[in-house]
């Protein structure tokens, strides 16, 4: 991916993290867990396009930005482990004997898509 460009790794990542989506709202609104064994390819390869927006922000930014940046991006991320669990042990505890046992993975798509609506 290296020799391919900055542009092209950034939308092959968009592109992996809209499979990863679509496969877990399949598994979400269907009742085959082998569902999962297909996305486990894609999850890896969304994760290509995180070193490219972090330098697409740094050559945008001055100098003297950059802590600002890597502190709100830490942030986020520390945000982000603090309620997934939360969220999921709610999810789980709220389907996991109803009908709809697999709704885990569709709040996860849900949740998932304002990055790659970013």
């Amino acid at each position: 991916l290296k020799y391919r460009g900055e542009l092209f790794t950034l939308k092959f990542g968009s592109i992996m993290l809209l499979l990863v989506n679509v496969t877990m709202c399949l598994i979400g609104l269907t009742p085959y867990g082998w569902l999962m064994l297909v996305a486990v390819p894609f999850f890896p390869l969304s994760h290509v396009m995180n070193p490219v927006l972090v330098a697409f922000a740094t050559r945008e930014l001055p100098n003297d930005e950059l802590g600002r940046l890597s502190g709100a991006m830490a942030a986020v991320g520390t945000c982000a482990k603090l309620v997934a669990p939360l969220l999921s042990a709610f999810v789980m505890r709220r389907t996991i004997d109803g009908p709809f046992p697999s709704a885990l993975y569709l709040v996860a798509a849900v949740v998932t898509m304002p990055g790659i609506a970013l």
